[in-house]
């Protein structure tokens, strides 16, 4: 009964928004895209929630190297709603092979990666598990006392950062989240 409502006030500005952001990136080593494709939509998946609400009450969207909303390599996703919003970058939810490549570039390169840690733990963007393993994973198991223990149980690495209503309105959210991105982009 409102679709045409939610696409003028909500949907359609959200799109420009994921384009405005997409051509501030491009160019500057990071290259993220994303457009109408990459906005998610407004029905939520019911079938297997307790919580028959037919509609999220945010809008969320990707940016990505291949400017789809699921990429390999990383993706930058930014969701804003009534009470403020977040911005994220990093690997949720990855397949397995791609979890599997994380987890060997982190045994191969463990000082580096703590070192990133470390950098963005400074920057007040700490790495954070969409979830981990209680046990180490199969295949990693020698690495258990390792100081990348903890990062090797995760099974999704993700940099988060929360906004403000007051933010998502200010005339400089394209830039605040364009240096989140850079800020955070050596994961």
């Amino acid at each position: 009964e409102h679709k045409k409502t939610y696409h003028q006030t909500v949907r359609d500005p959200f799109v420009e928004f994921v384009e405005a952001l997409s051509y501030r990136l491009d160019g500057s080593g990071l290259n993220l895209r994303g457009g109408k494709q990459s906005v998610f939509r407004i029905h939520r998946d019911t079938r297997f929630s307790k919580d028959k609400t037919p509609y999220k009450t945010h809008a969320g969207g990707v940016l990505s190297y291949s400017g789809t909303k699921k990429d390999e390599r990383g993706i930058l996703y930014v969701q804003f709603g009534s009470d403020g919003g977040f911005m994220a970058t990093g690997f949720y939810q990855p397949e397995r092979k791609v979890l599997t490549a994380i987890r060997e570039a982190i045994t191969q390169h463990p000082e580096e990666a703590l070192a990133i840690m470390q950098s963005l733990a400074k920057k007040k963007l700490p790495l954070q598990a969409t979830s981990s393993l209680k046990r180490m994973p199969r295949g990693f198991e020698s690495y258990a006392e390792s100081d990348v223990a903890d990062l090797l149980k995760m099974k999704g690495h993700i940099v988060r950062k929360k906004l403000s209503p007051k933010q998502w309105q200010s005339p400089k959210i394209i830039e605040t989240v364009a240096q989140f991105a850079q800020d955070s982009y050596p994961w």
